[in-house]
């Protein structure tokens, strides 16, 4: 795991200096916004911003001294299972008040994100040495994807 320590340092600062980016961004466009595009707005950026703090949280975990492979697993199988929770919920409660068409290609990038962080939590625990490149493969698609959502914010 030691190998890895750059790699997850670097996007653990890419992730947080993209969040401090994105709630700059949000705030000047939430000022412009009418209430429908308000509601979508914070909607996407919710979701960016979760992106934006599980490869925060999966940067934090590797950067950790001496922690097992194990620790790590437990803690990529549990990130995960949050993130399903929350996507779900998230989801839901935004087809019963949106009006216009959802998209789930949109929202394609952080379901792949949440399968391959799932996957390789189940790796780690089972001692494979490919978890560290499932995990680094998992946390720069979210980054992806949250960029892509970051990037709907700007232009709409």
């Amino acid at each position: 795991m030691n190998n890895w320590l750059a790699a997850f340092g670097t996007i653990g600062e890419v992730a947080a200096t993209l969040t401090g980016l994105l709630f700059v961004s949000l705030s000047v466009k939430l000022n412009t916004a009418s209430s429908e595009g308000r509601q979508w707005m914070l909607f996407v950026a919710k979701r960016s911003f979760l992106d934006f703090l599980a490869v925060l949280v999966i940067g934090l975990l590797f950067l950790m001294p001496d922690i097992s492979p194990n620790t790590i697993g437990w803690g990529l199988v549990w990130l995960s299972v949050a993130r399903v929770a929350w996507h779900v919920n998230h989801w839901r409660i935004y087809r019963a008040t949106s009006t216009e068409s959802f998209r789930l290609i949109e929202y394609l990038a952080s379901i792949a994100a949440t399968l391959l962080l799932t996957v390789a939590g189940i790796t780690a625990l089972l001692g494979w040495p490919v978890a560290p490149q499932l995990t680094y493969v998992g946390a720069i698609t979210l980054l992806f994807g949250s960029c892509q959502n970051a990037w709907r914010l700007l232009v709409r």
